[in-house]
């Protein structure tokens, strides 16, 4: 069975929704959860106040409404379905570690930070430094798998240490900055400062320019003009790593997302530069 909170109103600030997860919510009654203590700001308030309340959670959350300026849905989910029928907030999915969250709109900043596992399926954009971490944190995304079927703002994957990224649009400026290792693709990038001070991992850029621009380029696009600063010259990738790591990302993608991996695979040319040579030149971008 479903529990569905339903938004009754836009909250003046940001509403910090992390302590509803699907292993406390499980055990309550209906009216045991309308009280349950929540932060607004730096004030006090319940569940009842804001949201409407129904059905029960055996296995399935569900949030319906404009839940833009609702923070940390997902936090420590560890495993079942959450929809969000809607737009949803900062820190989505942060230390989710299995399961299923899906959100039918956009989400804001720091979604999936600290991810260990699960799933995290974005139909919109999502905000700045997705997957990395929150400040003062060492890490950000350590695991699990999200796509998203819009664009990304700017850090996407900064200090991610393991996990795939997947970005149906395009990635904004210092994608991949100081990566650790794991994966990101995007249909397209913006050039500045991509991969700066990253030490592994993969960069994957499936339309054939890297973009400096928010611009979308035309699929006659030539190939960059320039790499990434401290990045080897570009050579030939290899297919057969490649054709391996095509696969996995066609998996679970949007039908678009994976039409566009499909068509991408055969155009051929791909070319790999190795980075950030300034922290041990481990990483890997590939367009």
């Amino acid at each position: 069975m479903t529990l569905t909170l339903r938004l009754r109103s836009t909250p003046p600030t940001a509403l910090d929704v992390s302590s509803l997860t699907l292993e406390r919510l499980g055990p309550l009654s209906t009216d045991q959860i309308r009280r349950l203590p929540l932060r607004i700001g730096c004030q006090a308030t319940d569940v009842a106040t804001w949201f409407d309340v129904a059905g029960r959670a055996d296995e399935k959350l569900g949030f319906e409404g404009d839940c833009r300026r609702i923070d940390g849905i997902g936090t420590a989910w560890a495993g079942g379905e959450l929809v969000v029928e809607g737009s949803a907030g900062a820190q989505l999915g942060r230390r989710m570690s299995a399961g299923i969250v899906r959100v039918q709109g956009s989400v804001g900043a720091l979604a999936a930070s600290g991810m260990r596992g699960g799933v995290i399926e974005i139909a919109g954009d999502a905000g700045e430094a997705l997957g990395g971490p929150l400040r003062g944190e060492r890490t950000g995304m350590r695991g699990g798998r999200v796509v998203v079927q819009g664009n990304a703002a700017a850090a996407t994957g900064h200090r991610m240490r393991r996990g795939t990224i997947l970005i149906g649009g395009q990635a904004g400026p210092r994608c991949g900055w100081e990566m650790v290792a794991g994966t990101i693709a995007a249909g397209r990038v913006d050039s500045t400062d991509l991969g700066f001070a990253m030490r592994r991992g993969t960069i994957l850029i499936l339309a054939a320019a890297i973009s400096a621009s928010a611009a979308t380029p035309s699929a006659a696009d030539p190939p960059p003009p320039v790499r990434p600063p401290c990045f080897t010259p570009p050579t030939a990738a290899p297919s057969g790593f490649l054709q391996l790591l095509l696969d996995d990302l066609a998996r679970g993608a949007g039908t678009e997302t994976a039409a566009a991996i499909e068509q991408r695979r055969w155009d051929g040319g791909w070319l790999r530069s190795l980075g950030d040579l300034s922290r041990g030149g481990l990483g890997e971008v590939i367009w």
